[in-house]
């Protein structure tokens, strides 16, 4: 078999203290997905959203609305005029039609809940309200009244003025966004134990006693990555490589799938990251 059986095979891949290589030049970032026994490299661009996290510019608020275009409607002897809002949050573009009432409204159940409420609301205006230049303006000074209201943290995250600009689920996606962000943290934190390549060498001695070729090709597969992400380039290729071997010889396709991908991904990084950006 092509795995390392001899006794040579564990000097080839002794533990070597080699810092951490963090200093790559690249476009895109790489993390190892440490959910199931196989190990596998997950790439992003470094400037995407990676779970739809909010930009650093957008998490004191993460919602941006505009009034795009007025349209008229209604009978000709009582027309209307509606507004057409598009918000952009870090999870979701919507967009709605209101009229100045809706708007009017919005602002009486902001002003009973809070002080701080700002004072910039167009007022009513019987007569001459059809009027293409009154439109327009009303239009810019409602903007600029929903730009103040969005600026006040307290106002831009009340449920009210979710359910006006179509996005009554921002606070849930939103508490979602830093549950798995805290997740992500932890996982952090405990990947000092699951770096620590002596983990996984001696999983490999333990399926080797026991006879667990798919065990042996999955350590061997976690310890390649290990060795990837520090720099140790021929360490970790010699790993995967064994871990390939096994898959082979245990007619593991899912698992050959795994290490195939890793191999690529690891390659990439070892030889073109800035071209690797390119196909992912």
């Amino acid at each position: 078999m092509g795995t390392a059986d001899d006794g040579d095979n564990r000097k080839l891949i002794a533990y070597n203290s080699a810092p951490n290589i963090l200093n790559r030049p690249s476009e895109f970032r790489c993390e190892i997905n440490r959910d199931g026994p196989w190990h596998k490299y997950i790439l992003f661009r470094s400037d995407a959203w990676s779970s739809h996290t909010l930009q650093q510019d957008e998490k004191k608020v993460g919602i941006r609305s505009v009034l795009t275009k007025t349209e008229t409607r209604g009978p000709y002897s009582r027309p209307f005029t509606v507004y057409f809002v598009h918000t952009k949050t870090a999870f979701s573009v919507k967009g709605v039609c209101k009229r100045f009432s809706d708007f009017k409204e919005l602002d009486a159940k902001l002003r009973k809940q809070f002080k701080n409420c700002p004072n910039t609301f167009p007022p009513d205006k019987v007569f001459n309200s059809m009027q293409p230049e009154f439109i327009n303006d009303r239009r810019k000074r409602l903007q600029r009244w929903l730009d103040d209201v969005l600026a006040i943290p307290e106002l831009a995250g009340h449920q009210d003025l979710h359910d006006f600009l179509g996005i009554g689920d921002f606070n849930a996606e939103l508490r979602r966004e830093q549950e798995e962000m805290e997740a992500r943290e932890q996982q952090r934190v405990s990947r000092s134990v699951e770096d620590n390549p002596e983990v996984y060498l001696e999983a490999i001695e333990e399926a080797k006693a026991s006879g667990d070729q798919i065990a042996e090709a999955q350590a061997f597969n976690a310890l390649g990555l290990i060795y990837s992400e520090r720099g140790l380039e021929e360490q970790c290729m010699q790993c995967l490589d064994s871990a390939q071997e096994l898959c082979r010889v245990r007619g593991d396709r899912a698992g050959m799938a795994v290490v195939l991908a890793n191999k690529g991904c690891a390659q990439c990084l070892a030889e073109c990251p800035a071209s690797a950006a390119q196909h992912f």
